[in-house]
């Protein structure tokens, strides 16, 4: 898969603030989507949540990490240290 890079507010406020695109079925994209946003979680352990958009996917599409508190405090933890 393709190397994937974060949009910001820093690097693109214009783009991040555009109105995304509704979800339509059938999407013959949403697969390919779906795995890139599951990509960029595997390659990165801090983010919880990401909207597609920040992937420069404009659609209502967001990614949320199937995790608990635990894990986010442990990370908090190791992020301290």
């Amino acid at each position: 898969m393709a190397e994937l890079k974060t949009i910001t507010i820093e690097d693109d406020e214009e783009f991040l603030r555009q109105v995304s695109k509704p979800v339509v079925f059938p999407d013959k994209e949403l697969k390919n989507d779906i795995k890139l946003l599951e990509q960029y979680f595997n390659e990165i352990d801090i983010a919880l949540a990401l909207a597609a958009v920040q992937l420069g996917i404009p659609k209502r599409l967001i990614y949320l990490k199937n995790t608990d508190l635990e894990v986010v405090n442990r990370k908090n933890n190791d992020q301290e240290t």
